[in-house]
């Protein structure tokens, strides 16, 4: 029988798959539905000490990761004003985006779907294939 947990916000009694885990609960689930949590998180994200926050996280990750995020602003520009052309994915032909194999390069990418662009970067391709992909 599946187990059923009650929403401290809705006070519904759902079934457990609806609670995210929460290693800090007795139970290990969240004590709010995904629903519940889901408006509560919008809710803190639109007031001002959620925008605040955001908006500190861009910060510190734009100076923490100046040479990427220069590398993308050049890459997008360049689209824009079509010095270059986006590119099917190398290995399926799905629609891609850029891969910068070097951030001092902005404009020479290697274009990924979001699923091999992954894979890339777990290790599951590797730089060999990817130049044999290229060729």
């Amino acid at each position: 029988m599946e187990e059923i947990k009650e929403c401290t916000k809705c006070k519904r009694a759902l079934p457990l798959n609806c609670f995210s885990k929460d290693k800090k609960t007795k139970d290990g689930h969240n004590y709010l539905c995904r629903e519940c949590k889901k408006k509560q998180l919008k809710k803190y994200r639109n007031s001002k000490n959620g925008r605040a926050t955001r908006h500190d996280e861009i910060i510190k990750y734009k100076a923490k990761n100046r040479d990427n995020f220069r590398a993308y602003t050049a890459l997008y520009r360049a689209i824009k004003k079509g010095i270059v052309s986006k590119m099917p994915c190398i290995v399926c032909g799905e629609p891609a985006f850029g891969h910068h194999e070097n951030y001092s390069k902005p404009l020479d990418v290697i274009w990924f779907c979001p699923k091999h662009h992954s894979d890339l970067h777990k290790g599951l391709i590797d730089n060999q294939e990817v130049k044999r992909y290229g060729d």
